[in-house]
């Protein structure tokens, strides 16, 4: 076997390798996406629901609006306070479906969504409807869309980079143990044709 027969061996199974590695870390990274945005989703909702009971406890014990909406923190920040992020917004409807309060960075026009309780996607939010039928009002809680999805790329970046680096160590090893290979089989070959140079034709 020739040094440049080696060399190609050494090489061919230092690409296979590589490819192999890429391809499992491919489908690592694919398959964590696939489980964060289930964990993200729901602890969104779980988040979601818990503050849409208490928005019910609040309307279902008082008949004024306006208090719901000041116990809610519903007030106009003062100036040169920063715009504060709100992630949750909220309306509250009546049984005709008419808006009768909505926080301040909620849609004006009420969320296209079945007037039924439950959770459902109305991009670009993620609503979650509840009922009080002693007050014959609903109230659509919802969260953005987008900070689900920045969450998971944001969880998918950091989880890339430390694989990248794994990945680029891998990649380092076994370019090393190809070297040494390649090192190993040329000295046998060398020694090899010392002795019996026909041997080394037939290798």
């Amino acid at each position: 076997m020739t040094r440049q027969a080696v060399g190609s061996a050494t090489a061919a199974l230092t690409r296979s390798l590589l490819v192999g590695l890429t391809l499992l870390w491919l489908v690592g990274v694919v398959g964590s996406g696939f489980v964060l945005k289930r964990l993200i989703d729901v602890k969104s909702d779980d988040e979601m629901q818990e503050s849409g009971a208490i928005l019910m406890s609040l309307i279902r014990h008082t008949d004024d609006l306006l208090v719901t909406a000041a116990v809610m923190g519903e007030t106009r920040p003062p100036d040169g306070s920063g715009a504060p992020h709100h992630r949750y917004v909220f309306q509250v409807r009546d049984a005709t479906g008419h808006l009768l309060l909505r926080s301040n960075h909620a849609p004006a026009q009420p969320f296209d969504v079945p007037m039924r309780e439950g959770l459902i996607d109305a991009p670009p939010w993620r609503v979650l409807t509840l009922a009080e039928p002693a007050t014959q009002r609903w109230v659509h809680f919802a969260d953005p869309l987008a900070e689900r999805r920045d969450a998971l790329y944001e969880s998918l970046l950091w989880l890339m980079l430390p694989l990248a680096g794994v990945l680029a160590f891998a990649v380092l090893i076994v370019y090393r143990a190809s070297r040494s290979l390649t090192r190993q089989v040329q000295q046998t070959a060398l020694a090899v044709s010392r002795q019996d140079p026909q041997a080394l034709g037939m290798l």
